[in-house]
């Protein structure tokens, strides 16, 4: 394998030079020199090779061509033999490319596109190409590192950003777990997770030894001063500088090494040149090689690369040709979207020769060993070691170190992992103490002289008799207490009771006591009385009162499933497990859940028989785990209303709120008393108030959402969290909720029978629906759309599939507003093959719809043509007449207005037949949005008005504001501004009575227009700004854009090119991001200001924000007549 390595220096105004040394030589192998305008490298351009949701196919063409730019103004004739020589000779040739720190604006050139005329060098089948800064040092070697592999994934989604650009925590780690779960890796890399992206957390993960770590999250903007997007102490936005980064780092350096920085399409990365920095950082401070994404990156791109990449670092492939390789079968899929994402990854690397690994060294004895007597842990200890409970773990940590609890009482299922998580405690915290010493309950019967002479025992082996002169003395379990309190207040030892459920009995019902008084008093005083120093750790299956006097410093930390990442990662450490697809461990866990002991169990049966035979006898294994948990034991001891309340607690799938407990058991109102008290609410409609009680109760009382008298569950909650059959959730130190293990969720589904099983899982659905039903979209956070996403998981399972697919449909509006339509067809999906009638083919014209919404619009007609179909074998009209309006819309998104129009005179033909008027507007409506395209706009007022005129007489609101808002454009655009202004404020008063937020955001813009058409512009910046306001708040960064652009045209009117210039860049920044095609609009605003404002203040103020020089795209002459007609046919037909 050959390496050359291209030095790159400045040698005058956009003119570089270029020395090729062979990897390992002093002497240049030859030289050139190349001119490359840096007005190329601006943030706009590269912007380009984005992601583009609707046009993957011409992303692909634009990195092709970039990439041969490129290679035909680096690679000279000279250049270009030298290359083609050492490839004949080499059996894998590497380019690096190393720029010297002068030139570092070619930096963000994406260097991994170049390409020869016939394949892109970094994906070539015997090329590769990395980076190294000119002022980094090869190096030539590294020590061998111990084997497993260790992995850390970092994931960073901080609470406060958007829902668009949120990581998908869960789905980030699958594809990890599901990337190193080759067979190659097995045994060799251990992943671990980390989902609390702070630093704190950072530096104590990497505490044990981290060989790889893999940061998923945001970046920082280098004029921002670079870094990533961490989290704070409430798990809010934390900037996080690169300097702190590295400080974090500076402890796990010597074994590192590798520093994967990955921003995922999932989270809409804010900057991925955030990276850039820090990651010629991390080389510098001697981390051998970093791999940065300069481009956001898909779910499946990103899954594709990391499976081909970790496997092969593990197989001792050099680091250079893994990646090369991984990019190569990211090119060869079918997927264009997929191949486009193979040029994401930009590896730098100061060494890319393979991992050296070596067996871990046990060392030798030498003289007589030592022994620390003052660490007893006596307990099971796992084989395959701790993995997961983090937060647990931490929480526990605080607790004792930081919040000074005198103790900690781990409670849960039988196997749920207790044990195994305070044998972990006691490893990382020993340090903070001067012993350890763990009591096994079940070993033998406890009792205050059988704790007092252990614990003399043990203190005796260090040299410490103070407790001698009590033993074989009577002294009450209190006062005894009290003494032995005193002693280990003054020597701090950490002090465990495991498994204490084995002296504890029930009592009232509801929780368990100390079964013997003196054991009782003697525990409960010991507690009380060691103030300082000592601290207790209890496990227990069963929660009990340790608190008597109400201390109020016991923490209780309840153990629930492992999540399905914790779960995957869990098999992965397991002998037999570890072997099964990925498929297969996902079907192990949704048939045990992410209870530790059934995954071991599991395995066990694995050692006998394959795991899918296992799989299909799964009874049986869960018969063996309930009568392990006693489950059934414990639940004929529950009284009759806490086992009805498991039972419909446990429809649920995911912890709930107590007010689900509530509902379970609550007694249903009618709907008028319902109805009434809907009316009394504050929050209500103001057009509802209007209607009085009365008649509001006679039109809604039918739509009324269920609500039912709330009972006080206390007692039936306490008693199944007493017996271990449920767990308690907290959230800030108070009660906020319940969970049932899935172990005890199958247990009930099975003691019910599919029958009765059934409408548990409805009424558990209805609980999240029925807290949504009155809401409009514009008062949906996105917690309540995603509970209603849980509603059709339930409904799914409950095999209610139009219930289901109604539940999507409603939520539609939003998720396809927050960028989730994927999602949402997947969704779909799952339904559909279930469906049928008129029910399948209202949701086939859903999928239509997002097929179009993602410009795949052949697909898109296709679909509304077989919907279309389907509706008129169902004699269906209406919607038949609604297929052929959207075949419409579509032709006239494509600027075919002919065919658009043909397309609505055919469903309008129809819907007149039909007798339905509010149809027949709509239709006139549309027709009068082709005349207006085509400017003939007193056609287009002809239309719009017949469409008013009936929605007035139909009384059809929304339908009367929409035709005032496209007649007032046709005033505008006539430049009649009075009756146009009439219009909007009309528009915008129907709007508000609606509640229609977005609606009413649009109209504030309209008005804001006319103002500014009029000259009054404080008042139009007024509206401006409210617009901008509503549409934050709503999510609608096309609405955010289209505020900045129309501010930016105010201040540019109005010569304050300063601040146009900082609206312009905005409005383009999410334009191109989103992918809308007023991009170019907002591009073209920007080169008219440089020309009013002058190129000097311009440029300037461009290198200011972007760091980089004027693109050459705003300094050559541009034939504006059809990029300026087509302008301003769209602001003729959109406003």
């Amino acid at each position: 394998m050959t390496t050359l390595d291209f030095h790159i220096k400045p040698a005058g105004k956009s003119a570089f030079g270029l020395e090729v040394f062979q990897r390992g030589r002093s002497q240049p192998l030859a030289a050139s020199s190349f001119e490359y305008d840096l007005s190329y490298l601006t943030q706009f351009e590269i912007n380009q090779l984005e992601p583009s949701e609707k046009d993957p196919q011409g992303r692909m063409e634009r990195i092709t061509v970039f990439g041969k730019k490129l290679y035909d103004r680096v690679f000279t004739p000279a250049i270009k033999d030298l290359w083609d020589k050492a490839k004949h000779e080499s059996d894998f040739l590497v380019l690096c490319i190393r720029i010297d720190p002068v030139a570092k604006d070619l930096e963000t050139l994406p260097w991994e596109t170049l390409h020869d005329g016939h394949e892109f060098l970094a994906a070539g089948a015997k090329t590769a190409v990395s980076r190294l800064p000119l002022d980094v040092e090869i190096q030539e070697s590294l020590p061998a590192v111990p084997t497993p592999l260790k992995m850390l994934a970092l994931m960073s989604s901080p609470l406060d950003l958007q829902e668009n650009e949120r990581l998908q925590i869960e789905r980030e780690q699958e594809i990890l777990l599901q990337a190193v779960n080759a067979p190659s890796g097995q045994g060799k890399l251990l992943l671990e997770l980390e989902d609390e992206a702070k630093l704190a957390v950072l530096e104590s993960s990497l505490e044990g030894g981290c060989h790889i770590l893999h940061y998923s999250g945001h970046g920082i903007a280098p004029e921002s001063g670079g870094g990533l997007l961490l989290e704070d102490g409430q798990g809010k936005r934390r900037p996080t500088a690169v300097a702190e980064i590295m400080q974090s780092l500076e402890k796990a350096e010597h074994a590192l090494r590798l520093v994967v920085i990955s921003g995922c399409q999932t989270c809409k990365t804010l900057s991925a040149r955030g990276f850039h920095d820090l990651a010629r950082g991390l080389l510098r401070r001697g981390i051998p090689a970093t791999i940065a994404m300069q481009f956001s990156i898909s779910d499946a791109a990103g899954l594709i690369f990391a499976q081909e990449l970790y496997p092969r670092l593990v197989e001792g492939q050099r680091l250079d040709a893994a990646v090369s390789a991984a990019r190569r079968t990211l090119l060869h899929q079918d997927d264009v979207r997929i191949k486009a994402d193979a040029f994401a990854p930009v590896l730098l690397a100061a060494n890319s020769l393979p991992l050296e690994t070596t067996q871990p060294e046990t060392p030798g004895v030498v003289g007589q060993p030592r022994i620390d007597f003052s660490f007893h842990l006596p307990l099971p200890q796992l084989a395959y070691g701790f993995y997961g409970r983090r937060k647990e773990y931490r929480a526990i940590r605080d607790g004792i170190i930081a919040k000074n609890h005198r103790a900690v009482v781990v409670h849960g299922i039988g196997g749920i992992g207790k044990t195994a998580l305070i044998s972990h405690v006691a490893t990382r915290l020993r340090e903070h103490f001067r012993g350890v010493y763990a009591f096994d309950c079940t070993s033998a019967a406890l009792a205050p002289a059988t704790i007092l002479l252990e614990l003399h025992r043990y203190l005796e082996r260090q040299g410490v008799k103070v407790l001698h002169q009590l033993i074989g003395q009577s002294i009450p379990p209190d006062q005894l207490a009290t003494i032995l309190g005193q002693v280990l207040s003054q020597r701090p030892i950490l002090l465990i009771f495991d498994n204490f459920e084995t002296h504890l009995t029930a009592q009232d019902g509801q929780r368990h006591g100390i079964t013997d008084p003196n054991l009782d008093t003697f525990i409960k005083t010991l507690v009380k009385t060691t103030a300082t120093g000592t601290r207790f750790l209890f496990t227990t299956r069963y929660l009990f009162d340790l608190d008597a006097k109400r201390i109020g410093d016991i923490q209780q930390v309840p153990l629930d499933d492992l999540s399905r990442p914790e779960a995957l990662g869990l098999m992965q450490r397991l002998p037999c497990l570890a072997g099964a697809s990925y498929e297969d461990k996902l079907t192990a866990f949704d048939t045990f859940g992410g209870h530790p002991y059934a995954l071991v169990t599991l395995d066990r049966h694995c050692a006998h028989r394959p795991l899918a035979d296992v799989l299909k006898d799964a009874k049986s294994v869960h018969a063996e785990l309930r009568e392990f948990l006693a489950i059934e034991l414990n639940y004929s001891r529950l009284s009759d209303r806490a086992r009805v309340l498991l039972t419909r607690l446990a429809a649920f799938r995911k912890p709930v709120p107590l007010a689900a407990a509530e509902w379970t058991l609550g007694e249903r109102m009618d709907e008028e008393t319902v109805a009434r008290q809907v009316f009394a609410r504050r929050d209500l409609n103001r057009e509802m108030k209007k209607l009085g009680e009365a008649e509001f109760v006679k039109q809604h009382r039918a739509n009324m959402p269920e609500m039912r008298k709330a009972e006080d569950v206390a007692a039936p909650i306490g008693e199944l969290v007493a017996w271990g059959l449920l767990t308690p959730q907290e959230q800030d130190g108070q009660p906020s909720g319940v969970a049932v293990h899935s172990l005890v969720r199958d247990f009930c589904r099975d003691k019910l029978g599919e029958k009765a099983w059934r409408p548990c899982l409805c009424d558990a659905a209805a609980f999240y629906t029925n807290q949504t039903k009155l809401l409009s979209d514009d008062e949906k956070s996105p917690e309540a759309v995603w509970t209603e996403i849980e509603a059709f998981e339930l409904l799914v399972e409950a095999g209610q599939y139009k219930q289901a697919a109604s539940v999507l449909i409603v939520a539609q509006a939003l998720l396809t507003r927050w960028g989730f339509g994927r999602l949402l067809e997947s969704l779909y999906g799952r339904v559909l093959k279930n469906l049928s009638g008129e029910f399948e083919a209202v949701c086939r014209g859903n999928v239509a719809i997002l097929l179009q919404l993602r410009c795949e619009y052949e697909a898109a007609i296709a679909q509304h043509q077989r919907v279309g179909e389907a509706f008129r074998s169902l004699g269906d009209m209406r919607n038949v007449a609604a297929s052929l309006h959207e075949i419409g819309t579509i032709h006239q998104r494509r600027g075919d207005y002919e065919q658009a129009l043909r397309f609505y005179e055919q469903s309008r033909e129809i819907i007149e037949e039909l007798g339905d008027r509010a149809g027949v507007s709509t239709s006139l409506h549309q027709i009068g949005t082709i005349h207006q395209a085509w400017g003939d706009y007193e056609q287009a007022l002809r239309f719009y008005e017949q469409s008013r005129k009936i929605a007035e007489e139909l009384g059809d609101r929304a339908g009367l504001a929409t035709s005032l808002h496209q007649i007032g454009m046709i005033h505008q655009l006539r430049s009649e501004y009075n009756q146009a202004l009439c219009c909007y404020e009309q528009y915008r008063k129907i709007l508000e009575r609606l509640g229609d937020r977005a609606g009413y955001a649009k109209s504030l813009h309209q008005i804001g227009m006319i103002h500014q058409l009029r000259g009054d512009y404080e008042q139009a910046l007024r509206f401006y700004e409210q617009s901008r306001k509503i549409a934050e708040e709503l999510g609608d960064r096309a609405g955010i854009a289209s505020s900045h652009g129309q501010m930016g045209k105010l201040y540019a009117d109005t010569k304050r090119y300063r601040d146009a210039f900082e609206h312009f860049l905005t409005a383009l920044a999410i334009f191109t991001e989103i992918g809308a095609p007023e991009g170019s609009k907002a591009a073209r605003d920007l080169r008219n200001v440089r020309g009013l404002w002058g190129a000097a203040d311009f440029d300037k103020a461009w290198r200011e924000r972007t760091g980089h020089e004027v693109a050459e795209w705003f300094m050559k002459d541009i034939d504006e007549t059809g990029d300026q007609s087509q302008d301003e046919t769209e602001e003729r037909a959109d406003g």
